[in-house]
């Protein structure tokens, strides 16, 4: 390749480099309430139709798919879902208990072992297929872990914890204690030991966890008083502070392995360490139905991301798809010719 050519075209990979993300929307309809999505693109969520819920898979290839509740219970809320496809969530009855779901085994309440009559709700769901959940004793809180084999066994948190993260794949959990204001977070797990770090140093500061990646990467946010802020921290960094967009404060709820992170402000906003903040809004690039964005929930490894917009006053899932950028086509289009030239001509 001549130098003329090498120069050109390190001239346009930074300048497409430079550029943000751009998204294609797939309207989800208004009758499903996505909250979560794996790598592969699976969605899970719930329908309502006639008042009644019930916890549903959405892809790209079947749209959505119901599936059904546990017997016994009224309504169903898929709330995450793992990359071999394991729902978890929880069934309404009475009480209302945590769930898991796969289409091996089917629906697998998990109640308290020490009063089946306890509601429990769940938590992490790991890759694994392990989870934690927690039983509701009406003095306090029991907490569970379930491992993929169906053996359930208590799971010691540090003392006050109320607020799961997430977990990773190397089993480090993020955790928080909300209510109690103590303006710290904690990850690490029972068998390795759990490490703290400290907030913003805020008055009456209480912090609420979105997510940790593979990396040990977490987002949160911080409140005090009538404010708040929306944060990252790895190891390396420490806290950032996500800043404004549109003259809000933020809150991340999904984060990727690659750092990329969403959430909520004036609108949804997407995040990476080196970019900063963007309205998602601004990077649709393919919208059929011209929904307007109002929120972001969770985003893939892929770069695909979930949540809720508006189209005429009504409230629709989406599942937004990371797409090339038209100047990195253009770029490989180059590519592609000048080796073609280089071969014919050498």
């Amino acid at each position: 390749m001549s130098f003329r050519s090498q120069a050109l075209l390190t001239c346009c990979f930074f300048a497409v480099v430079a550029q943000a993300q751009q998204y294609r929307i797939y309207d989800l309809g208004a009758n499903f309430i996505p909250q979560d999505v794996n790598n592969h693109g699976q969605v899970v969520g719930w329908t309502e139709v006639g008042g009644t819920s019930t916890a549903a898979i959405w892809d790209k290839t079947v749209g959505v798919q119901e599936i059904g509740v546990a017997a016994g219970y009224f309504e169903s809320f898929g709330q995450i879902i793992n990359d071999a496809g394991q729902v978890g969530g929880y069934v309404s009855g009475l009480p209302d208990h945590a769930f898991l779901w796969s289409t091996s085994e089917g629906f697998t309440v998990l109640r308290d072992p020490d009063d089946l009559s306890r509601s429990t709700d769940i938590g992490p769901l790991s890759e694994s297929g392990d989870t934690v959940f927690v039983a509701y004793t009406g003095t306090g809180t029991n907490y569970y872990s379930r491992n993929n084999a169906g053996d359930i066994s208590p799971f010691s948190v540090p003392v006050g914890i109320d607020r799961f993260g997430g977990v990773n794949i190397n089993g480090t959990y993020a955790v928080s204690n909300f209510y109690h204001q103590t303006g710290e977070f904690l990850y690490g797990n029972n068998v390795d030991g759990w490490s703290r770090v400290d907030g913003f140093g805020l008055s009456h500061e209480s912090i609420s966890l979105g997510g940790i990646n593979d990396s040990g990467a977490i987002i949160g946010t911080s409140y005090s008083n009538s404010s708040h802020k929306g944060f990252y921290w790895n190891s390396l960094t420490g806290l950032i502070d996500l800043g404004e967009l549109n003259g809000s404060a933020v809150t991340p709820f999904g984060i990727n392995n690659h750092g990329e992170a969403v959430g909520n402000g004036n609108s949804p906003f997407y995040w990476t360490y080196d970019s900063g903040l963007h309205d998602l809004n601004s990077l649709v690039s393919v919208n059929p139905s011209n929904l307007e964005l109002i929120s972001a929930w969770d985003i893939n490894n892929s770069g695909a991301i979930i949540g809720y917009g508006l189209v005429n006053g009504e409230f629709r899932g989406y599942y937004a798809e990371a797409v090339p950028e038209p100047g990195m086509i253009a770029v490989l289009a180059g590519i592609g010719m000048i080796k073609v030239r280089r071969r014919k001509g050498n």
